[in-house]
């Protein structure tokens, strides 16, 4: 098989992938969002639902109606930690902190995917297909950013006023 074909092959492939695990993701971050215990998480989720919509609908629109392709079992791996992070008896600090702990490997495993998949894209100067991806690395990277941010004001004082805010807070009023 010619390598040009390859490529293509490899790329058809990664696409295939993202959009099995884009449509995981979508499937499980409805009960995801009903798991956050604060308001801002919650909405903070309901917002990246809506994107992930978006992109789930961009990559069909690149790859087309997809009879048959494997399963993203990277993402299947996640959504089960998620999932049963979610079942753990927590206070709503701690509880929230887990759960976008554990989100956290689904946002990086779609930054790869997608920088992956742009980058086969450029090389086979697949222009369209490589602009579409590029919209949606930029959103997952941001999203990744801002949960990291969440994760760490959520376990600090984030500029609270009082000991009792964040995570290290409740740490100082144990001890």
């Amino acid at each position: 098989m010619p390598r040009l074909l390859r490529l293509q092959t490899l790329l058809a492939e990664e696409l295939k992938l993202l959009l099995d695990a884009e449509s995981q993701w979508l499937q499980a971050l409805p009960d995801l969002t009903q798991a956050a215990r604060s308001l801002h998480l919650a909405r903070w989720m309901e917002e990246l639902t809506e994107r992930t919509f978006h992109q789930h609908d961009r990559l069909l629109a690149a790859v087309g109606p997809v009879t048959r392709s494997r399963r993203c079992r990277a993402m299947t791996s996640v959504i089960r930690d998620l999932e049963a992070a979610t079942r753990q008896p927590t206070d709503s600090l701690v509880g929230d902190v887990a759960l976008m702990v554990k989100l956290q490997p689904a946002l990086c495993l779609q930054v790869c995917a997608y920088r992956t998949a742009h980058t086969l894209a450029r090389i086979l100067m697949e222009d369209g297909v490589a602009r579409l991806l590029a919209r949606s690395l930029v959103e997952e990277e941001r999203d990744d950013q801002e949960l990291s941010s969440m994760i760490v004001d959520s376990c600090t004082d984030g500029g609270a006023t009082g000991p009792s805010q964040g995570l290290s807070g409740q740490i100082h009023s144990l001890i």
